[in-house]
């Protein structure tokens, strides 16, 4: 007592710095508690078990459009006044290609095909409107540059900048491109629309106009010559080379549309037929039928036969993927996804947001919702429930980065709000020990 008494009097000032001192050191040990996530502090915080904020862009992403550059740099596209994006995940920086000079994407989902010598063609995609044509007398703003009808946009990554390049099919949507092994661009079938939103050319019964060419283009020479015909006109179709002669296409829809005259997603106009187009001679023949129509999801090889059309159908609200069988036509297994909560088959799984996926090491896939994240197993034929990510998104895409883990890319989930720039990332190594699974 005497020596408190003797400190006291050395340190008046001690009591009034001691809730200070206290404060500071529950601080701290709060600190400590959350890094090490002791009580599982992190995870209550972001929401998410394995998810955490990894980087932030330097604009909102507005597109699932997000191709994968050969350096693992990551091009983001957008139709705003900053321009393109693109951003090192190594460094977790973005640089800019101009906005004035960069691809206006007025089109809703628009395709971009990353080309043999590392640059990216962007043409218009599954979604109404058009990219980066306005006519003369249209009032576009400030930053639409007025362009040939007949081009479409190049991005030109080594000179950070974009090109407009003579292209064959530049009022098409729906179509497929194909890099083949020569560097040449096969593309096929589509649907033609008059420029602006919405004003597709009408047909008897508000069909617009299908293709069912075959174009062989080289996007060095801009030469380009139709080698062939579809045995059926498609559009919103997949397309996945097979061979070293052969590339197949998968389903895609007879009828397309987004005007109340069109006929629109129907399920009765989705296809199961399977093509192989030789694109050495031009010909194509049907070579089997899948068990649903393919229009929308993704189609991902497996082996050399074998190729998983995942999220092919939503049947009884469930996901159902199928693995097709190409030396035989037909489907050879069916996998079916149970939603981990009713909540899930709405943002996961819903119609209007089939889940991206990507390929992580030793042949798995991890394909993301709005709200939920699942890992697809083909060899087990497995689609099992893994988390919730850190932010709910949309436009929401997955892609695996050497040396830096799975990222994921998105947009917020509802337009208005406060933009979202978040790059989230999965946690590999928690989830392994977790789950004491092993990437075989």
């Amino acid at each position: 007592m005497y020596k408190l008494k003797t400190i006291l009097k050395s340190w008046p000032y001690l009591p009034a710095i001691v809730p200070f001192l206290v404060l500071g050191l529950l601080f701290l040990g709060y600190q400590v508690c959350f890094q090490l996530n002791l009580f599982g502090l992190q995870d209550a915080y972001y929401h998410s078990k394995y998810f955490r904020p990894y980087a932030e862009l330097k604009q909102e992403q507005q597109s699932n459009q997000v191709v994968q550059l050969k350096d693992n740099r990551i091009l983001l596209p957008n139709n705003n006044s900053i321009g393109t994006e693109i951003f090192n995940p190594y460094t977790k920086s973005s640089e800019m290609i101009p906005s004035w000079d960069s691809i206006n994407v007025n089109a809703q989902t628009p395709l971009l095909t990353l080309l043999a010598d590392g640059n990216v063609l962007a043409t218009n995609g599954y979604g109404r409107g058009d990219i980066g044509c306005h006519p003369p007398n249209d009032h576009a703003s400030a930053n639409q540059r007025f362009c040939d009808p007949h081009k479409t946009p190049l991005v030109d990554i080594r000179h950070k900048k974009n090109r407009w390049i003579p292209f064959p099919v530049p009022k098409m949507e729906g179509h497929s491109i194909t890099v083949l092994p020569d560097g040449q661009l096969l593309i096929i079938g589509g649907n033609y629309f008059l420029p602006g939103m919405n004003h597709y050319a009408q047909y008897p019964e508000g069909k617009p106009y299908f293709k069912n060419n075959i174009i062989l283009y080289n996007p060095k020479t801009y030469e380009s010559k139709a080698i062939g015909h579809l045995q059926v006109a498609r559009t919103a179709h997949h397309a996945e080379l097979y061979n070293d002669h052969e590339v197949l296409v998968f389903g895609g829809m007879l009828f397309y549309g987004w005007t109340t005259q069109d006929i629109g997603w129907n399920a009765s106009r989705m296809l199961t037929s399977v093509e192989a187009v030789n694109f050495k001679t031009g010909q194509s023949r049907i070579i089997g039928n899948s068990n649903y129509p393919v229009a929308g999801g993704q189609i991902f090889r497996i082996n050399k036969d074998h190729f998983l059309l995942h999220a092919s159908t939503i049947q009884d609200g469930y996901r159902i993927s199928e693995i097709f069988d190409a030396s035989a036509g037909k489907t050879i297994a069916l996998i079916k996804a149970p939603p981990a909560t009713a909540k899930d088959i709405i943002d996961t799984y819903g119609r209007d947001d089939v889940p991206a996926c990507t390929w992580i090491p030793k042949k798995k896939l991890i394909c993301v919702g709005r709200h939920a994240v699942r890992l697809l197993d083909p060899a087990k034929r497995t689609d099992t429930f893994l988390d919730y990510m850190h932010l709910t998104t949309t436009y929401t895409t997955p892609i695996y980065v050497s040396n830096v883990g799975l990222l994921i890319f998105g947009s917020r989930q509802w337009f208005p709000g406060t933009p979202q720039t978040t790059v989230q990332i999965f946690n590999y190594d928690r989830y392994l020990k977790d789950t004491t699974h092993q990437f075989k």
